[in-house]
């Protein structure tokens, strides 16, 4: 019988060069692709709604695929020291492997051949690498229908909360739209701060979907890491959404008051009770005067306020302030001109609504004579404001 001819060196280094190579790359394909196959996942995510569970068997490849390119990553370099380790071992293997056992590889020769990467010291480190992304899927799988109940609980509570925000907008934006599709929308510039409150809470709210991406990015970006890191880059974008519905709505319900409070007093002294349209002498001194008087308007006392549109225009027309036939809206406009301040605007429509007479002619006569007798001084305190200088 024909003596058995040795491998030479040259064919063990083939041998484990090539056993290096296949070793790395079947390794890699089996971490990429070990929960690919569409039922791998069933059983460890059963407690999960199966309407989300592909977004956790992507997130649990997604965390695969990273331990394979971890592995890969630090394997392709060593791949020239892998197998010069798994060659020094088959040249120090008893007996030596021969010619034929290099070529044909029977069954103990391909075990022990197939198990050379991983006994060799490069090789223990990166299949140990290997394991650790194993593992680190592993642990997710489990920690996935925890991390799904918490998701579940955190869209509920911002549904909750967007829900509360929009009830409590509807009122607001029916005010609103009141406001500003009425004569009552002289009130907005006075309402700015709750106009502000208004947007802001429009922004607040949430786009659940958007929010709940945002946590899957979040879950995403702390694959690996800690079940206390992915609890809070899962809850964080849920709570920032949740905090800006809460601090939005604790702006909102003072705005809504603010904007109930004003309209209310508006419709109570600009709005002739018997008819339900604006005093005609309201609206053309608002047009003349602008904004200072509607604030001096709004502080008159309602049953004060109301009184004052009578005594300056028993009839009710609605004319120009310089219109010769409201005498009395014309001459309070001349002796105070446009710039009157708001200070002064007041005392003067405070002093008009305690007039007893049917009309203010006698007062504003005696107002404007006064004036006219004395350039200098005025007829209200000094400390209210300076008389305005009327146009040409």
């Amino acid at each position: 019988m024909a003596e058995p001819i040795l491998a030479t060196d040259d064919q063990l280094r083939r041998l484990a060069a090539e056993r290096t190579d296949r070793w790395i790359d079947e390794t890699d394909r089996r971490l990429r692709s070990a929960w690919d196959h569409p039922q791998a996942l069933v059983q460890p995510f059963a407690a999960i709604p199966e309407q989300r569970r592909p977004r956790w068997r992507d997130l649990v490849q997604q965390l695969a695929r990273t331990g394979a390119e971890a592995f890969r990553k630090a394997a392709v370099p060593r791949r020239t020291e892998l197998a010069a380790q798994a060659f020094a071992l088959l040249r120090a293997a008893e007996p030596r492997l021969t010619d034929r056992d290099v070529m044909q590889q029977p069954a103990p020769v391909k075990t022990m051949v197939d198990g050379l990467p991983a006994r060799t010291e490069a090789g223990a480190v990166l299949a140990a690498l290997a394991a650790a992304g194993e593992a680190a899927t592993a642990q997710f799988i489990e920690r996935a229908p925890v991390l799904d109940d918490l998701r579940a609980a955190k869209t509920v509570e911002l549904g909750v909360a967007r829900d509360a925000l929009r009830a409590h907008l509807a009122p607001f934006d029916q005010a609103e739209a009141h406001l500003t599709g009425t004569h009552a929308a002289k009130l907005l510039p006075l309402l700015e701060n709750e106009t502000a409150a208004g947007v802001a809470a429009r922004a607040a709210v949430p786009d659940v979907v958007r929010v709940d991406r945002e946590a899957e990015r979040g879950v995403r970006d702390t694959l690996g890491k800690s079940l206390g890191e992915q609890y809070r880059a899962l809850a964080a974008p849920f709570n920032a959404a949740n905090a800006g519905v809460q601090e939005a709505m604790a702006r909102l319900a003072p705005a809504s008051a603010s904007y109930g409070a004003m309209l209310a007093a508006y419709e109570g002294r600009w709005i002739r009770p018997r008819w339900g349209d604006p005093f005609a002498a309201f609206e053309v001194l608002f047009g003349f005067y602008g904004l200072p008087m509607l604030r001096a308007i709004l502080a008159i006392p309602r049953d004060e306020a109301i009184r004052i549109p009578e005594i300056l225009d028993p009839t009710y027309d609605r004319l120009r302030p310089d219109d010769a036939r409201i005498s009395t809206v014309s001459k309070f406009c001349r002796i105070f001109p446009q710039g009157t301040g708001e200070q002064v605007l007041l005392w003067a429509f405070t002093e008009v609504a305690t007039i007893t007479e049917p009309d203010a002619t006698h007062w504003v006569d005696a107002v404007e004579a006064q004036l006219k007798k004395d350039p200098v001084g005025t007829p209200w305190p000094a400390e209210l404001g300076p008389r305005a200088v009327a146009g040409p």
